[in-house]
């Protein structure tokens, strides 16, 4: 579906087709695609997993490594060749036992270096460390997910095809909760509002609570 579709489906919804134009829209398309955008965002805030995809990328040297274009790591799948496929698997390690690697790092001419595992944390912003640290002039390539939020839509992607999943149908019942909010002298609007509110967080199977609530802003509407 075309994001111009989407945006009339949006209508549909709202009861606010206006196909002859003789009457002015209640919400604008600017505004549709507004909530649009923020109910993505708010389902890579809640479920980041969502936007997940594979990122192949060569080591540095040392314990110490850093994705770029990586807002959020989510694991790392194993040691690659070159081109990607995996050889081998790598274990996730606990940071609170691992301290200090002590091993002597030795690559023998018959043999290739191995890695045995990683850690790493929410907190990290990208940065994971590598068991055992990579030494100098090896070449040693891992592939990890990663979730990156949704880009932005304008109002000249009209015509770009919008994937429906599950972000999507989520970010749906955002707009309608967002626009019907805004229709704040309905009561029946409002009640509506909140049922959409309510669909948006068990699509993505989230509880609602007031902590998420807050975090999403969707207290104060």
């Amino acid at each position: 579906m075309k994001l111009r579709q989407l945006i009339g489906a949006f209508r549909q919804d709202l009861n606010d087709e206006n196909p002859a134009g003789t009457l002015p829209n209640r919400w604008t398309d600017e505004q549709l695609l507004r909530y649009f955008n923020e109910g993505l965002c708010q389902v890579f805030d809640l479920k980041p997993e969502e936007y997940v995809e594979p990122i192949v990328m060569e080591l540095d040297v040392g314990t110490v490594q850093k994705l770029c274009n990586c807002h959020t790591l989510t694991k790392i799948l194993g040691q690659t060749d070159e081109t990607g496929a995996i050889v081998r698997p790598i274990a996730k390690y606990d940071a609170g036992l691992v301290q200090r690697w002590n091993k002597p790092v030795c690559v023998p001419a018959y043999s290739e270096f191995t890695l045995r595992g990683y850690t790493f944390s929410a907190a990290d912003n990208g940065y994971f460390n590598v068991y055992p640290p990579v030494p100098p002039n090896e070449k040693v390539y891992i592939k990890a997910l990663c979730s990156n939020p949704p880009d932005t839509f304008t109002m000249d992607d009209l015509d770009t095809e919008v994937d429906d999943c599950l972000g999507v149908t989520a970010a749906r019942q955002w707009v309608l909760y967002s626009a019907l909010m805004m229709d704040d002298e309905s009561d029946a609007s409002i009640n509506a509002a909140r049922v959409h509110l309510e669909l948006f967080f068990n699509i993505l199977k989230v509880q609602m609570t007031q902590q998420q609530l807050e975090k999403a802003g969707a207290t104060n509407k």
